[in-house]
């Protein structure tokens, strides 16, 4: 099963508050991203595509998918998960 498919298998909030108090869908592929683009940025301990996608599903399972998590919830999650 491919990564990808993976993570639309993992129980998902529905949406995200967003910093302004609007909620939008939760899209766990932009959690991805934007650790993806930060990762670009440090070339001396680059993570592999293998690396992010395990992160990414690890922050995941931390939120709980019954409640809407709010942006700074979500950086807190992949803050924990990288450490």
């Amino acid at each position: 099963m491919s990564k990808k498919i993976q993570l639309m298998t993992l129980k998902c909030p529905r949406n995200i508050i967003k910093r302004d108090g609007s909620r939008m869908p939760f899209d766990a592929h932009k959690i991805r991203q934007a650790m993806a683009s930060a990762n670009n940025c440090v070339p001396s301990e680059t993570l592999t595509s293998e690396e992010l996608d395990q992160i990414t599903g690890d922050v995941i399972q931390m939120l709980d998918y019954r409640q809407d998590p709010d942006v700074e919830t979500v950086q807190d999650c992949v803050e924990e998960a990288l450490m």
